[in-house]
């Protein structure tokens, strides 16, 4: 459970889909406001996960469960090629896969959808070789399933269909229309039908469950405008870099899944003709795929594995041959290649297994790569620091969002490169989120607001009041245009310096050792000369202190010097109850005060005040 967690670094994408079940839990609605760019039934998957075991190790335990079936998949379709041996090692292959490994148990969902795409094919192989219509039925389910999870593998509805054709075609249904022929045809036609209409079926149940205007928008709007952009860059560069890295990851099994394509081939086994057909089909949609990503690559691994595990089996067919010395000429030309096929094959597999040792090694790195630079962590303890955790936050890195336990504007949920190049997030339009919504802190630490939408971290520095310097990244703080919104309105004058005008604090009578936050709203009235320091004291019945939570507003991040006329300050102040703080009444008194001078500035009050303004009571009761 630990190494799922962390031995691999939580992607980007994965902080996108863990931030939809955040907003999704929330009450917000999928699409209309929420900004989710996936088919509905995968928010769906990931919620039901949630439920299941409401936690990463949870999300990713299951992830896997959900994922492995590929390599069961995988497993039947090349038994019913190549036989049980060919089936065995074609899943060992797939499962150690380093794509396989890293993504099975990574809350992405192409997968997934590979895993249930592969399902639809076996069915439909099984309905070809049976003729029942049951498993042809599932196979059209499975299909749609799959592209309800993501439209990863559009191209096995031609396949399928071609599979379920390639059944009537070798009784010539176009020459002869005799009765016999046309009886053919018609059990094809109802075949074709059964299937497309079982398929149609989920697709629009589905979609009815959603807001259709708004589904296609940010699932189909927003990726073919992003085909038209990334398209008319020089995107074949990236296609090379991207299956670089395939073959890098795969170099040892790609050669291998070649010695399987020859011996499909050469010893002409049945289904060879499909499985090229499926090749092609997932080579075009790759080709016509933008952006390709590398993770997109893992249409290719069931072929790979299947071709890889063929060849493995020809290493037994090769030592069979060894054992039995069968030397006739008329088996000449048969048993140079069986040697042949057999001998590279067993080369590959024993310099695939030396590589094994160089893989593991890699994911060992990999785990301390995926810890948390202290960057990041002093970026966490701020955010921890200076919001509360019903606060949202403004990023380009969900993750950030994640970790630090705050939520994101739902329109905000996916801030990629994908959807501000092809300009469905718009400057106007990120303002006026940012405007819409209190957050108090703006955290454009991932290169993607900053690279696209310049002019946006511009206006932010002029919104904002603060900023703090943590790592390479600058996190403003701070909105001066705050909508006051306290649990519990006041109205005091502190100097010449700000109003109080209210504050909210959790009312539930407290134990020693809680942590609270305090949340003040101030409203400037100048900007100070001095920086001032914001006073909390805990005093007792007879007026000593017994705890403080003095502190500059943001932690430092905003000195009273940076305040602006008119501007409303949302300050948190977390107030920690000593553990062995005595049962009884507390009042909180608060004020501000010149750190190098430790002189208070005069408060006017309804209460007549001076330089202290006592504003609620803290009861604390022993510990059960």
């Amino acid at each position: 459970m630990v190494f799922l967690r962390e031995a691999f670094p939580l992607t980007y994408d994965e902080g996108i889909h863990l931030m939809w079940i955040r907003l999704l839990e929330a009450g917000y609605t999928p699409y209309t406001q929420v900004y989710i760019t996936y088919p509905p039934l995968y928010p769906l998957l990931l919620r039901v996960t949630w439920h299941l075991w409401p936690t990463l190790d949870g999300l990713r335990i299951l992830t896997l469960t959900f994922t492995f079936p590929a390599v069961i998949f995988t497993a039947l379709i090349t038994r019913r090629i190549a036989g049980d041996l060919a089936g065995i090692a074609a899943a060992v292959l797939f499962a150690l896969s380093p794509q396989f490994v890293h993504d099975s148990r990574a809350i992405l969902g192409e997968l997934p959808s590979v895993a249930w795409s592969l399902c639809g094919v076996w069915l439909a192989f099984v309905y070809r070789d049976s003729g029942n219509r049951v498993p042809l039925i599932g196979s059209a389910l499975a299909t749609a399933v799959s592209l309800l999870i993501k439209v990863l593998s559009p191209f096995t509805i031609l396949l399928i269909l071609f599979i379920v054709i390639s059944r009537y075609v070798p009784v010539n249904l176009l020459a002869n229309p005799d009765a016999q022929h046309d009886s053919q045809r018609r059990r094809l036609l109802f075949d074709l039908v059964c299937w497309v209409g079982t398929f149609t079926v989920p697709l629009v149940l589905a979609l009815a469950w959603v807001d259709l205007g708004a589904l296609a928008g940010s699932v189909i709007g927003q990726r073919l405008s992003a085909h038209a952009v990334y398209a008319a860059d020089d995107f074949w560069a990236t296609r090379e870099e991207e299956a670089g890295l395939f073959f890098s990851d795969n170099v040892w099994t790609i050669p291998l899944a070649f010695v399987g394509l020859l011996a499909t081939l050469i010893e002409r086994m049945p289904r060879r003709l499909t499985l090229l057909v499926w090749l092609a089909l997932a080579i075009l949609m790759l080709v016509i795929h933008e952006p390709v990503r590398y993770k997109h690559f893992t249409i290719l691994l069931p072929l790979v594995a299947l071709w890889a595990g063929v060849a493995v089996s020809q290493i037994k067919r090769c030592l069979s041959f060894f054992l039995n010395r069968r030397t006739s000429n008329s088996r000449s030309i048969k048993s140079a290649w069986e040697t042949i096929s057999g001998t590279t094959s067993l080369a590959l597999i024993v310099a695939y297994c030396l590589n094994l040792p160089v893989v593991i090694q890699a994911w060992h790195a990999g785990m301390a790569d995926a810890k948390l630079s202290s960057s990041a962590h002093q970026m966490l303890d701020f955010i921890g620091r200076v919001t509360t955790s019903d606060d949202c936050l403004i990023t380009d890195d969900p993750r950030l969002a994640y970790w630090s336990g705050r939520m994101v504007p739902p329109e905000l949920a996916e801030v990629s490169s994908n959807r501000l190049r092809s300009g469905w997030l718009t400057l106007d339009q990120l303002i006026a989120i940012t405007e819409r919504y209190d957050c108090q802190v703006v955290a454009a630490i991932s290169n993607r607001i900053t690279k696209y939408l310049p002019d946006y971290e511009r206006w932010v520095r002029h919104e904002y009041l603060g900023m703090i310097h943590l790592g390479e990244d600058d996190l403003y703080v701070a909105k001066a245009a705050t909508i006051p919104r306290p649990a519990h309105p006041l109205h005091a004058t502190l100097g010449d310096v700000a109003n109080l005008l209210g504050y909210t604090l959790p009312a539930d009578v407290q134990t020693p050792g809680a942590r609270l936050p305090l949340v003040l709203y101030w409203e400037a009235l100048t900007t100070p000369d001095a920086d001032y320091t914001i006073f909390v004291h805990g005093l007792d019945e007879a007026g000593g202190m017994r705890f403080n939570a003095d502190h500059r507003p943001y932690d430092g991040a905003l000195p009273t010097t940076n305040w602006r006329k008119g501007a409303i300050i949302r300050d948190v102040s977390w107030i920690s109850l000593p553990p062995d703080l005595p049962p009884g009444e507390y009042t909180l008194s608060i004020g501000m005060y010149r750190l190098d001078t430790l002189e208070r500035l005069p408060i006017n009050c309804e209460a007549g005040c001076e330089d202290a303004l006592s504003i609620a009571q803290i009861r604390v009761r022993a510990k059960p």
